[in-house]
C-alpha cells in the first residue's frame, strides 16, 4: 500500500509541477485560481511522495 501510494502521489506530482510551469513559461496571464488550486496540490502530493518513500536498505544484511 505504501509503495502504491508513493507511486500515485509522485505522478500527479510530477504532472502538476510540469503543467503548472509550462503554464507559467507559455502564457501571459495566470489566474488566481489556478495557483490556489496547483500549489496545494504540488505541496500534499510532493509531502506524501516523500513521506511515503521506499526505505534505503543500505547497509542491512
Amino acid at each position: 500500500m505504501k509503495n502504491w501510494l508513493h507511486d500515485k502521489c509522485s505522478v500527479i506530482f510530477l504532472i502538476t509541477l510540469v503543467v503548472y510551469l509550462a503554464t507559467l513559461y507559455f502564457v501571459s496571464f495566470v489566474g488566481v485560481l489556478l495557483t490556489y488550486i496547483a500549489v496545494p496540490i504540488i505541496v500534499v502530493t510532493g509531502v506524501l511522495a516523500y513521506a511515503t518513500r521506499p526505505a534505503n536498505k543500505k547497509g542491512k544484511t
